[in-house]
């Protein structure tokens, strides 16, 4: 097993993005560091401008849905990352490096990609380490083109760009490999070591990466305990009935009809004392507990912005595992249905806990403490 920290930032009070790689390049010569391998990304933007000023990039060219034109608007992006990711192909030519360079420095003017991402990689953070890519090879992962971050570990620095960041975010995520022959190490000095140019990193996460063999066994095991739950979830909560779906569609706006209060008082009668991180956004409430078994219950109860119903999921997570429950959603009539509701969902939440939890443990272990140790410092657990 190796593991790797992610730590997400926030820059944008240092440097604008198009002139980040150029920042990141002074910091890496100020303390003595280096990367070997760039990989990006380019996506919904101009790209038959970008091939006619650079046609060497065409080489990159993707398609996201070989069901559709490959000339619609966001069909095609440009991007070093290779269908075949999972046998390590995501980095650009080195010649190529100079003309990603100058299109990232362009961004969002004039080359204006709603979505960008830079990697720069193999930064050996404490010398003599192993500067290999960690691969989640598994076949639900492998479907993903380009794959989510948390795909692949790597020891660097990524610049990230949406749409709609503006001028308020400039996302850098710095990746460190945490492995050593015993406990993985804290790598909050490095963290220590990029604050007087990156600031205090807002989001960490802990990502595990394990062998081929190890994925497969894992992953059954999770589908099995999830599908427990999905039947345990429709033996135990009634769904909206279908005779009055219309009728709660039409009705009024209820004000006030699941808020965060009417949530924790029902979930801490039913003995559930979670704590309640922000979201950022009106009526979704994201719950957070852990067992005794050191495992993450991470469960949303979000209420539709336009009309009186509200959803649910939840994650129960390990180190090497997850095992969920898909979104659910329920039309209500009342703030009394609605609490009704509420305590069913805490009930089926406390009788999931007593009935897999020791069995995950005799399946799994016990969540090693070093696994959520850094994020408590840096994320929304606090």
């Amino acid at each position: 097993m190796r593991v790797f920290d992610f730590y997400c930032y926030n820059i944008i009070d240092k440097v604008k993005y198009s002139k980040t790689k150029a920042y990141i390049d002074n910091m890496l010569s100020e303390l003595g560091l280096e990367y070997h391998n760039v990989g990006f990304l380019l996506h919904c933007g101009k790209v038959d401008d970008t091939f006619k000023k650079f046609p060497v990039l065409q080489k990159y060219c993707r398609i996201e849905d070989k069901n559709r034109a490959p000339e619609e608007y966001g069909n095609r992006y440009i991007t070093s990352v290779s269908e075949k990711w999972y046998e390590g192909m995501i980095y650009s030519d080195e010649n190529d490096l100079p003309i990603v360079t100058e299109i990232f420095s362009k961004i969002p003017r004039p080359y204006n990609f709603s979505f960008s991402k830079l990697i720069l990689d193999g930064i050996d953070w404490y010398g003599n380490g192993d500067l290999s890519l960690a691969i989640k090879p598994n076949e639900v992962w492998k479907q993903i083109v380009p794959p989510l971050p948390e795909a692949i570990g790597s020891s660097g620095i990524m610049m990230e760009r949406d749409f709609d960041d503006g001028n308020k975010r400039n996302t850098a995520w710095v990746k460190i490999e945490a492995t050593t022959a015993s406990e993985p190490r804290d790598t909050s000095d490095i963290i220590n070591l990029l604050e007087p140019y990156f600031g205090k990193p807002i989001h960490h996460q802990r990502n595990c990466y394990f062998s081929q063999d190890e994925y497969e066994h894992n992953s059954e095991l999770s589908k099995l305990f999830s599908c427990e739950a999905e039947q345990l979830f429709t033996d135990l909560v009634q769904e909206t009935p279908p005779e009055y779906w219309k009728e709660v569609m039409n009705a009024p706006m209820i004000k006030d009809l699941c808020g965060k209060q009417t949530i924790n008082r029902i979930f801490k009668k039913n003995g559930i004392n979670a704590s309640f991180p922000k979201t950022g956004l009106p009526g979704a409430n994201i719950l957070l507990f852990r067992d005794e078994h050191n495992y993450l219950y991470d469960l949303l109860i979000d209420r539709s912005p336009s009309t009186n119903s509200i959803s649910f999921r939840m994650r129960i997570e390990s180190y090497n595992f997850n095992v969920w429950v898909s979104d659910k959603r329920f039309h209500l009539r009342s703030k009394e249905e609605a609490a009704e509701k509420v305590d069913e969902l805490a009930r089926f939440v406390v009788r999931l806990k007593d009935r897999i939890n020791s069995r995950l443990s005799d399946s799994f272990g016990d969540c090693p403490k070093w696994f959520y140790s850094r994020r408590q410092k840096y994320s929304y657990l606090e």
